[in-house]
């Protein structure tokens, strides 16, 4: 049970962002498009938004779950993971032509570190949100048993993809006030048991 891997797979394709909500102005009667219409049934404040998601985001979604729905049945869990679990993300990106490597080129240590890094658009909370939505109710119960997600961007040079690893987490990665705490009760826990035993065996 100590760090022990549930469930690894891989997802083929350019990983693809959480887009960000579309914002519908509603009113009794419907969607309102005219600004006129709006403001003056703002003045009369008859009106709400409501967030509409992006039909992008759930076609990604919808991507992502069935390769992990395969992969939790080759690996033969006919239950979602509970509990708290650490999930890794590796999103390998195509490297762009102007980061490619010629054979001929002097690079600086700056210059290599730029083309090595990805260090661009997208966000790491953009990538996470949409693959971790899609994973819900798939993989695990629910996004917020994940206590360390580790999410790294990569470049790749000929096969984008998306690289997911859930495991156990090791009892060092509680942090070291948990370490301590615990490291403290389980000594005096310890300290009592013997006392105890030590009192038994001299009543006795």
């Amino acid at each position: 049970m100590k760090g022990e891997t549930l469930l690894s797979f891989e997802v083929p394709g350019v990983p693809r962002p959480a887009k960000a909500q579309n914002i519908r102005i509603t009113h009794k009667a419907g969607i309102l498009d005219d600004p006129t219409t709006i403001r003056t049934a703002l003045k009369k404040r008859d009106i709400y938004p409501i967030a509409y998601p992006p039909k992008d985001n759930e076609q990604t979604k919808a991507y992502i779950r069935q390769f992990a729905a395969q992969a939790m049945k080759e690996a033969g869990h006919t239950m979602l993971f509970a509990g708290p679990l650490v999930a890794t993300y590796r999103f390998y990106f195509l490297l762009p032509k102007g980061r490619h490597f010629k054979k001929t080129e002097s690079l600086s240590e700056s210059s290599l570190l730029d083309k090595l890094f990805m260090g661009v658009t997208p966000d790491f909370d953009n990538l996470l949100k949409v693959t971790n939505d899609a994973l819900n109710m798939v993989v695990f119960v629910d996004d917020k048993k994940i206590f360390r997600a580790i999410p790294e961007k990569l470049y790749t040079p000929n096969l984008p993809r998306t690289e997911i690893s859930i495991r156990r987490p090791l009892f060092y990665e509680c942090g070291v006030d948990m370490c301590q705490y615990l490291q403290e009760r389980t000594e005096e826990d310890r300290f009592r048991e013997m006392m105890s035993t030590n009192m038994e065996i001299v009543q006795g």
